[in-house]
């Protein structure tokens, strides 16, 4: 099959990586994110199941390597169902990573709201809900016509023409003035509407921290601030029916070893993990264990480790990577511990542990130098804007630039990159789950081999794995068989 796009390190195909992974070279790591299947602002591609299906992961397990590593984003309703199908596929289960964000917002129903909307209305919503549907049909559009008029918080596509439709709810007054001229809707249902509208009195406005994209400035926008109308939803108030994300897992499988690790490396060139390029920078001694200043003639300090001295201490290359990958936002950072490690061999210095040891151990008095948020032992990753739409126009080509209304620049880069500020990409990436190239190039060096190199991204989107392998300088893979999406990877994978 003809690439999509090719260049020297990254190949695009436009295609379903059912059908075309067979006849690609073999893949050194799998690096993916693929559909959750949630249906997903009513995007068709997350509602097909390909995730569940353990002949999808089957086929991405032939293409690639003994020993290769599979690295999966998932959602948190739904990922346990692609882990099973992964499993189930013949991959071995590793690990699951926890990426976490402080930048999601609650997707909850206020039930209280939605039943002063239906306590004793509901027989009226049926004759609105039998003129809308007749006046839908008969001007010759479907739900998701109407639907593009009403977007949600993230532009995608809702169930609000289903639920007019099946008299659940009616139009507010906003979603009137558009649906009447639209519709040629009776004014009939004008009363029951703007009833509803007035019902619950206004005590205050929030903020919902979501902003308007306009010229890349930031207005969080407004919204109504309520009580309830009813005794019945009186009784609901302050209920939702969801919680606010904060993280989403991913997957660590590997395909089945050909013998050891070590013959693996030998005769396929892939194996385990690069633990020392994944490894947290610090300048926090990391001293500890067998360099902990414990007495040499201790009979627990036994073998090779009975002869070394603190003096012998090699400080490492950084913390040894964990499973937990945050983005060092302050609503994350401040779910951490204050927390402390790392003996100190002058037990001169420093507190005391001793209401952590207990007032009978031993090392009464070794003091702990490494101290300071438990944030410090995790990789941090931050997303921007700019990053997004990086190589789509002729956007400010920086990463973690924006351009504010006035013109002028912030957030990163340097002064010879500011840009006119009313210039805006010729193409928007759109992609509703567009990942941190930040975290990408992490998990993409976390499977990086020493000599043979090629990663794959069987559900590609708008080519953020791609863009971090091409970071590292490793020839890579993506597929997607959505054209729009492989136009946009193709745009900001071009060299500039």
């Amino acid at each position: 099959m003809k690439p999509y796009y090719e260049d020297r390190l990254a190949t695009i195909y436009h295609s379903d990586c059912r059908d075309i992974l067979s006849t690609l070279p073999k893949a050194s790591a799998i690096v993916t994110d693929p559909p959750y299947e949630l249906g997903f602002m009513g995007k068709s591609w997350d509602s097909k199941g390909i995730s569940f299906q353990k002949e999808t992961w089957g086929i991405v397990r032939e293409a690639c390597l003994s020993g290769a590593m599979l690295l999966s984003f998932g959602g948190t309703r739904t990922f346990h169902r692609i882990a099973c199908a992964i499993e189930n596929a013949g991959w071995e289960y590793r690990d699951t990573l926890m990426w976490v964000y402080g930048s999601g917002f609650p997707k909850s129903l206020d039930i209280s709201k939605a039943i002063d909307k239906v306590t004793k209305r509901i027989d009226l919503f049926e004759p609105f809900a039998r003129h809308f549907k007749e006046q839908r049909i008969l001007k010759g559009l479907s739900h998701k016509d109407i639907a593009r008029y009403f977007p949600s918080k993230t532009n995608g596509l809702t169930g609000c023409v289903w639920n007019w439709e099946n008299a659940m709810s009616v139009p507010t007054m906003a979603q009137w003035h558009i649906l009447k001229p639209l519709l040629d809707l009776m004014d009939d249902f004008l009363p029951l509407i703007q009833r509803l509208e007035t019902e619950r009195e206004i005590v205050g406005k929030g903020h919902s921290g979501l902003t308007d994209c306009k010229f890349y400035g930031e207005m969080p926008k407004e919204y109504n601030i309520t009580t309830p109308a009813t005794p019945e939803a009186q009784l609901w108030n302050g209920y939702g029916t969801a919680l606010k994300p904060a993280y989403e897992p991913i997957i660590l499988a590997m395909n089945p070893l050909d013998g050891t690790f070590a013959n693996n490396a030998l005769k396929h060139g892939v194996a385990g993990l690069n633990i020392d390029e994944c490894r947290i920078e610090t300048e926090d001694s990391l001293k500890g264990g067998q360099y902990s200043g414990k007495d040499r003639a201790d009979a627990s300090c036994y073998g090779k480790h009975r002869n070394l001295s603190p003096e012998s201490y090699k400080q490492p290359l950084g913390r040894f990577p964990a499973n937990f990958i945050h983005d060092g936002s302050q609503m994350v950072m401040e779910l951490f511990p204050q927390t402390k490690s790392g003996k100190d061999v002058n037990p001169t210095k420093g507190p005391t542990m001793n209401r952590w040891l207990g007032p009978n151990s031993k090392y009464l008095g070794v003091n702990y130098g490494d101290n300071g948020s438990a944030a410090r032992f995790f990789y941090c990753a931050k997303a921007s804007k700019a990053e997004r739409d990086r190589g789509l126009g002729d956007m400010p080509n920086v990463e973690g630039a924006h351009v504010n209304q006035s013109g002028r620049r912030y957030g990163g880069g340097n002064r010879e990159n500011w840009q006119d500020p009313y210039k805006r990409p010729t193409v928007k990436n759109n992609h509703p789950t567009v990942k941190p190239l930040a975290l990408m190039t992490y998990l993409v060096k976390l499977v990086k081999m020493p000599g043979y190199n090629l990663i794959v991204d069987s559900f590609m989107g708008s080519g953020t794995t791609l863009l971090a392998c091409i970071r590292l300088g490793i020839p890579c893979i993506g597929i997607d068989n959505d054209e729009k999406s492989c136009e946009i990877a193709a745009k900001r994978c071009s060299p500039k």
